[in-house]
């Protein structure tokens, strides 16, 4: 009795969702139409009695009353929302797991036909019986769980010698649904040693598919058995009616007494379409009510709904489908013959019409596959990655901060110098970086890193392209970004230009593609 709109929502056209509106089977309009008309009907009641049967002084207390829930806001107090949201919730959650649970027999009439063998009456006879007998344990166990089923007269499951070994077996605790389970088990083991199935793997596949299937059954049986507290859906249907209940009575508009004797003057057509058709009261309940209805719905999908499990649909398909499986076996296949594409490139087909469809969709390809590489890159400077321990990767800050600062020395021509991380003079190889400081700049090298005691190298100044920003340099060396921290001194001024002594803590070389 499932209803399927999956046609219809085939494509997200803005009239899809319209035409979804317009179905009855299964609607919203048919699960709260009846309870629209009742609340509706009570409106209209309540107002005419209010209005044109009771006295004028118990229709001011009704005034009265009326005003005293408005200002109030008593409706407001029950959270509504809060209550219906978790219970659905929780209802759905248990949907989802019982639809995971309802069983198919493929599997295991596949294994079964896969693993015995033969084509003599007696072995398709074997495969036959056990498919049969865990399609009886499942009717067995739906007539417990689903009244649709229970309903239902279902004929040649069981033989009459059968019915008689299964009544002869006295449980006085539930059902025997697991008899027949039992019975497939034994025959199993049985084939076995008749050498029917070739080895124990085989018929340990087989018992596995079976077990399988008969948990599904508990796990379904075990949801009907225990079901969600009954409390907790009182207090939803119960706060439901109470806040609707309310609203019945706050909105009512109640026509004083003095103004009712005044017949000179008629009321306008707003004011009788605000007191005779309650508008917002009824949106609000059409919407509450449905929610609260799909939850109903959903907390028993065995049930005889529109939208509960086809139940006797799967106990057919399950046994028409399992028994033709079991009458075939493994080597019933077609003849083996070359396939279309043999030494052929496998080419995708689509109709004409399909293919406008699929040729605007994208292969099965990650999304960084779109990113432009570049092409003109002939080398690739790569520099180890530092960590301070497991799992944590020391950054430029923390870097800075252990990097280890010595007091200047004196050489013996005065001039000052740093011990710490340099870059010697014989380190400077091909394109250098050009690295300045103001009025100072010096000519470094590549990015490699050295130990050094002293530094006293004096490198040429190059006043060509170069950034500096707090204490740091940037420059550009083809598709390479050469970032240096660094500490420049003044050391002598020749007619050569001026020279320096530099200490360099950091290099970090990043790869620019373009």
């Amino acid at each position: 009795m499932t209803v399927n709109y999956n046609l219809q929502l085939s494509n997200s056209k803005p009239w899809a969702l319209f035409l979804i509106l317009l179905r009855w089977r299964g609607s919203i309009w048919k699960l709260v139409l009846i309870e629209l008309v009742i609340f509706l009907l009570m409106f209209l009641s309540i107002n005419m009695f209010l209005n044109h049967i009771v006295p004028d002084n118990t229709r001011k207390i009704a005034a009265e009353i009326t005003q005293w829930f408005k200002s109030q806001e008593t409706f407001k107090m029950i959270p509504i929302e809060f209550m219906l949201g978790f219970l659905v919730q929780a209802i759905i959650t248990r949907w989802q797991k019982m639809i995971h649970d309802i069983g198919f027999i493929d599997s295991l009439s596949l294994t079964v036909a896969g693993y015995i063998h033969g084509n003599t009456d007696y072995n398709r006879m074997i495969r036959r019986n056990i498919v049969r007998y865990v399609c009886l344990a499942q009717v067995l166990a739906s007539r417990d769980f689903s009244i649709a089923v229970r309903k239902r007269f279902i004929f040649g499951f069981m033989l009459p010698h059968e019915k008689e070994k299964f009544d002869q077996v006295d449980c006085n605790f539930g059902s025997k649904y697991w008899l027949p389970v039992q019975w497939s088990l034994s025959i199993v083991h049985k084939s076995r040693r008749e050498q029917l199935i070739d080895s124990d793997y085989y018929c340990e596949r087989i018992c596995e598919e079976i077990r399988s299937f008969r948990n599904n059954l508990a796990s379904l049986c075990k949801f009907d058995w225990v079901p969600l507290p009954l409390a907790y859906p009182q207090l939803v249907y119960l706060a439901i009616h109470v806040h609707f209940f309310i609203i019945l009575i706050s909105k009512q508009e109640i026509i004083p007494p003095v103004a009712q004797s005044n017949t000179t003057e008629m009321p306008s057509t707003a004011a009788i379409l605000h007191r005779w058709i309650p508008l917002t009261p009824a949106i609000q309940f059409f919407f509450y009510m449905a929610w609260t209805k799909l939850a109903m719905v959903l907390i028993n999908p065995f049930g005889e709904d529109d939208d509960d499990f086809e139940t006797n649909a799967l106990i057919d398909r399950n046994f028409k489908v399992g028994m033709r499986i079991a009458d075939g076996t493994s080597d019933d296949v077609p003849k083996q013959l070359k396939d279309s594409f043999w030494n052929r490139n496998i080419e995708a087909f689509y109709s004409e019409q399909s293919i406008r469809i699929n040729k605007k969709q994208d292969g099965l390809v990650g999304s960084a596959t779109k990113f432009a590489e570049p092409c003109d890159v002939k080398q690739v400077l790569m520099i180890p990655l530092k960590r301070n321990s497991i799992g944590s990767i020391s950054n430029s800050s923390s870097y800075q901060m252990n990097v280890r600062r010595r007091s200047p020395r004196h050489t013996n021509d005065g001039n000052t110098t740093n011990i710490g991380r340099c870059i010697p003079k014989d380190a400077v190889k091909g394109v250098a970086s050009a690295v300045t400081t103001g009025e100072y700049a010096a000519h470094i090298s590549s990015p490699s890193l050295c130990r050094a005691k002293k530094s006293s190298a004096s490198i040429p100044i190059n006043e060509e392209s170069c950034h500096v920003n707090h204490g740091y340099t940037t420059n550009v060396e083809g598709n390479v970004d050469y970032h240096h921290k660094f500490i420049i001194r003044k050391s002598k001024i020749d007619n050569d230009g001026m020279q320096a002594v530099y200490l360099l803590s950091r290099t970090k070389k990043y790869m620019r593609l373009t």
